[in-house]
């Protein structure tokens, strides 16, 4: 579906598709996205050796993000969470976690897309992809900021196509 407000919103300005962020886009062939993000964040764990960096990973649901939650220490990936189901209180016991850098991994849903400002996050991966063009831009406006490069991976299905097109 065809979001009107995408068009406005990069005419004024208002949010704007930094410059310094490369986009990229992961198809995926099979059922498991957890195969190209055990890949996507071995990558980021090399780059954030270089680089004193941190990671978004978004989802679209808490279901999602308890998933996500559950591979990445299974994996042995220290991370917050920020999702609608978290007690507020630990929701910001969760974000101070990743405020003061005890971890570097922060997986959330939309609820943590807008009104926050990190300079320091380098990575956004899209492991469920937007619902909307805005939520696009919302959520790759956290990487990238104060001159830094930006990294958005969005990983995609077929059906995720005509959304991909439009932007």
């Amino acid at each position: 579906m065809k979001d009107p407000n995408f068009a406005r919103m990069i005419e004024s300005k208002t949010h704007m598709n930094l410059t310094n962020l490369d986009h990229q886009f992961v198809a995926l062939a099979e059922h498991d996205k957890y195969k190209p993000l055990e890949g996507l964040l071995r990558e980021f764990v090399t780059y954030s050796k270089k680089h004193k960096t941190s990671l978004v990973i978004f989802v679209n649901s808490i279901q999602s993000a308890r998933s996500a939650g559950h591979f990445l220490t299974e994996q042995g990936h220290a991370h917050s969470m920020m999702h609608g189901d978290i007690p507020p209180i630990l929701r910001s016991e969760n974000f101070d976690e990743f405020k003061n850098w005890k971890t570097n991994i922060l997986i959330a849903t939309d609820l943590a897309s807008r009104g926050l400002d990190f300079p320091f996050v380098s990575h956004i991966i899209n492991l469920d992809f937007p619902w909307t063009s805005s939520d696009y831009l919302h959520r790759a406006g956290w990487a990238g900021r104060a001159g830094w490069t930006g990294f958005v991976i969005s990983l995609y299905w077929n059906a995720d196509l005509e959304l991909i097109k439009e932007m």
